[in-house]
């Protein structure tokens, strides 16, 4: 017979200080008004500690919940389009495991501006146009078109 070889039990590793390793918006991206914030850790959190160590600036109402690793801010009213937000975990978030984050987290986002015209052909005060040429207009976003109720389901 073969002789058995012991396994190695692993030794358990010691647990970390959370981490966040995501935000929604993610960087660069624009936040739609009534769109949630969310911060994804690590590991999972404890709830109350991490709630209390989020804020957000210029100060907005709105409800925090913490679920298992992620914290998602749901603002009561819409976001000012157009406007800069800084996001804060502070050191106070904790894990499940009671430990603390090593040092605040930042970040940093823009909501959804307004829909501008960014250009037309032919432009503003041409002199020559042709009567029965195309006229268009460029936004400075994707936006649907005017149609029908029956024609909806034929857009992108």
């Amino acid at each position: 017979p073969l002789p058995t070889v012991p396994v190695p039990t692993p030794t358990p590793l010691p647990p970390v200080p959370p981490t966040v390793v995501a935000v929604r918006p993610e960087r660069g991206e624009e936040q739609a008004p009534t769109a949630p914030i969310i911060v994804t850790f690590d590991q999972p959190m404890e709830p109350d500690s991490t709630a209390k160590a989020f804020a957000i600036d210029p100060p907005v109402e709105g409800k925090v919940a913490v679920e298992q690793n992620r914290l998602i801010f749901t603002p009561s009213k819409p976001l000012a389009r157009a406007a800069r937000y800084e996001v804060t975990i502070g050191p106070d978030a904790r894990s499940r495991v009671g430990l603390a984050m090593r040092s605040p987290f930042y970040f940093r986002f823009r909501t959804v501006g307004f829909l501008e015209v960014v250009g037309t052909q032919p432009v503003d005060g041409a002199q020559e146009a042709a009567v029965d040429g195309a006229v268009t207009v460029v936004f400075n976003r994707p936006v649907v078109p005017l149609v029908s109720t029956e024609q909806q389901a034929d857009l992108p």
